[in-house]
């Protein structure tokens, strides 16, 4: 045998050995010639095996049943015993030679003394022998009327009674495996309460019956029961499973034997559910030594848990120096993996490392640690890459290896950009240079300009309104002349990257903010400068207009959640005044409405022909106004007319209101 295929084959036998498959571990070893060398565990196997079937019915038909795909048995008391049972419980005269049989377990020794104590009449015993074969070869066909007849043929007897009682619960536990259950991710048709009640009554009569009886006929609810759990494990559905073993304590115990409680608690850490913290710890320190495979199911139950257990700085640190070895170990077996096994290992493992990072320390260091050993691993995909390149602690080499890795994949998708910038720790502001890479590796991709320039904004924008809230406030005391300083030093940062941009048109908006605000906060000269610039390019109050909104602040409504929340607090009455600062530069320019279109002046009128500017600037500026069109109507343009008198009725309305509050006050 090759030395890779050995490998292979050791490999598989020590999977099903570990999983206590011990009927596929037996024929896998035939199939492969390893019966003589795996002696030791050939015969634990067989003796596993035959507890299993003295023990429960359920056992015992798979024992007879995948006893005929073996070719090696053992010839030992107890297996002998079993095959000869199968022969006494169809009629056959072997009761001489189970009298005759040696050296049997004590197990084996109960089970033959109740089956020589077995004493019917033939006439009953062919009646009762029916339902009792279904109860324990056909556990699945077992209904409420097999319990109901074999009741019936043992009255008057107080078992009766008992097996008759039996006929309720079996209809409910078959809802387990119903058509629609088996089509539905979760149990159809039994409250926890029901289960609950079913539970304690299977356990109260389990505790009135003889041990084989018992087993006999809890039989057909044990086997429901393993069914679903099994479709429950194929499902990785661990949640409900740890959910059924505390609601159906017995049932479970019954399905799982010795290792119920052990089974609870797999389930529970495979479901991420851990009592306490040191219990997680714990878990992740048993798991360091397994295998590659058996670290990865740890780390994904470990961060299930993290989101219910609020985890200390302890739990995070071993969370995190955990993942790191789960990393080294999947970069080592990079060489085995094809290119395709490559690029679905990226895949599956690159939005996992995005998620997780929430679940690292804040320094610095350490998600640049950890982004690296993504990226070595080939876990690093576009999400992991596009994050190294936009985080501004992320050294040379690293951003090298990202742009290298994002060279090889398609572009990620305009979401996947925003997700990104939406989980970035750090701003990008004032290294705006960053998000260069990314426009040169896309450059057909015209959204992602539109997406990283907007991003860019927002960021400048909310840098210049806290930084307007921060000198408002220094200016009730003393302006510290530290925070002028740093704002100095982000200035000039944000100075020479806009200069690495210049050959982007987008950044046109980026640079006027610079030059009309170089204090790094709002200012109403730094306003007024913004105008100028703006309605020098065109000399037009529609371009000035529809240019503003590309720049700084736009209103409540066009930022969610905690920006929002902060903008509509820290814009203050700065809103406001930008208006009023608008309007005057359209008064201190109204010349130019002297020729400007009708829907120009339209734009004027609807924008600031409000309660608020009607001081008495502001009307003597729309009466001005009115006279310039009354002017060109008797030039003959007579679609002036109609905007002239809306002038002169918004006017005179102002005009009587603030008389009437002037009466009012008198």
């Amino acid at each position: 045998m090759a030395k890779a295929q050995k490998k292979r084959v050791s490999k598989e036998l020590d999977k099903l050995w570990r999983t206590a498959k011990y009927w596929e571990w037996l024929r896998f070893a035939e199939q492969e010639g390893l019966v003589q060398a795996q002696s030791t565990r050939w015969q634990e196997a067989w003796h596993h095996l035959c507890r299993w079937a003295l023990r429960l019915p359920g056992h015992l038909e798979e024992f007879w049943q995948r006893l005929a795909e073996l070719k090696h048995i053992p010839d030992t008391p107890d297996i002998v015993l079993l095959r000869q049972l199968k022969d006494f419980l169809e009629d056959e005269d072997a009761r001489p030679a189970i009298t005759a049989l040696t050296g049997l377990s004590p197990a084996a020794q109960l089970l033959r003394e109740k089956l020589l104590s077995w004493s019917w009449e033939p006439a009953q015993d062919k009646k009762i022998c029916r339902p009792i074969k279904i109860l324990i070869n056909q556990p699945e066909k077992v209904t409420g009327r097999t319990f109901t007849e074999l009741g019936t043929l043992l009255a008057p007897t107080p078992l009766s009674e008992i097996i008759q009682s039996l006929s309720k619960a079996i209809s409910q536990i078959r809802k387990f495996n119903s058509k629609t259950a088996k089509g539905n991710r979760n149990r159809v048709g039994l409250a926890d309460r029901d289960l609950k009640m079913l539970d304690n009554r299977l356990d109260q009569i389990a505790g009135s019956l003889d041990p084989v009886l018992r087993q006999v006929l809890l039989y057909p609810f044990i086997y429901q029961a393993v069914q679903h759990f099994e479709r429950l494990v194929a499902r990785e559905d661990f949640a409900e499973l740890s959910h059924l073993a505390a609601v159906i304590p017995f049932l479970f115990s019954q399905a799982a034997g010795s290792q119920a409680e052990n089974l609870k608690n797999r389930c529970r850490h495979l479901a991420g559910e851990f009592a306490t913290e040191s219990e997680a710890v714990d878990y992740l320190k048993q798991a360091l030594p397994q295998d590659l495979e058996t670290k990865v199911a740890a780390l994904g139950q470990v961060r299930l848990a993290l989101k219910s257990l609020d985890p200390s700085e302890r739990l995070l640190r071993e969370f995190h120096n955990f993942y790191k070895r789960v990393l080294d170990g999947i970069g080592k077996r990079q060489k085995e993996l094809s290119p395709r096994e490559k690029i679905n290992l990226m895949r599956v493992m690159d939005p996992i490392l995005f998620n997780d990072l929430e679940w690292l320390p804040d320094y610095p260091y350490e998600v640049a640690l950890f982004l690296n050993k993504s990226i070595d691993s080939g876990c690093g995909g576009a999400l992991i890459c596009t994050l190294a390149l936009l985080q501004q602690n992320s050294d040379r080499g690293l951003k090298q290896k990202a742009l290298a890795n994002l060279q090889k994949l398609p572009y990620p998708g305009d979401n996947q950009i925003i997700r990104v910038l939406e989980n970035l720790d750090e701003t990008i502001f004032p290294h705006v240079s960053l998000i260069k890479p990314l426009l040169e590796l896309y450059p057909s991709e015209a959204k992602l300009k539109e997406l990283l320039f907007d991003f860019l904004l927002h960021e400048v924008t909310m840098f210049l309104l806290t930084n307007t809230m921060a000198v408002d406030f220094e200016k009730s005391v003393n302006i510290n002349k530290s925070m002028m300083k740093s704002l100095q030093k982000m200035a000039l940062i944000y100075n020479n990257d806009i200069n690495d941009l210049k050959d982007f048109k987008e950044v046109t908006v980026l640079k006027d903010l610079l030059e009309c605000y170089p204090e790094g906060y709002l200012t109403a000269n730094g306003y007024r400068s913004l105008l100028l610039k703006l309605y020098g390019r065109r000399q037009s109050f529609d371009y000035l207009f529809t240019q503003l909104d590309n720049y700084l602040l736009k209103g409540s409504g066009t930022m969610h959640g905690p920006d929002e929340i902060f903008f509509n607090f820290a814009a203050g009455d700065w809103l406001d005044k930008q208006e009023e600062l608008l309007f005057h530069f359209v008064i201190d320019n109204v010349d130019d409405l002297q020729t400007a279109p009708l829907d120009t002046i339209q734009l004027v009128v609807d924008r600031f022909c409000q309660p608020e500017f009607m001081d008495p600037k502001g009307l003597n500026f729309f009466l001005s106004l009115s006279n310039r069109l009354e002017g060109r109507i008797k030039a003959g343009e007579s679609a002036a007319e109609a905007l002239q008198n809306r002038i002169m009725s918004l006017v005179l309305q102002y005009r009587q209101t603030r008389t009437g509050r002037r009466r009012t006050r008198r």
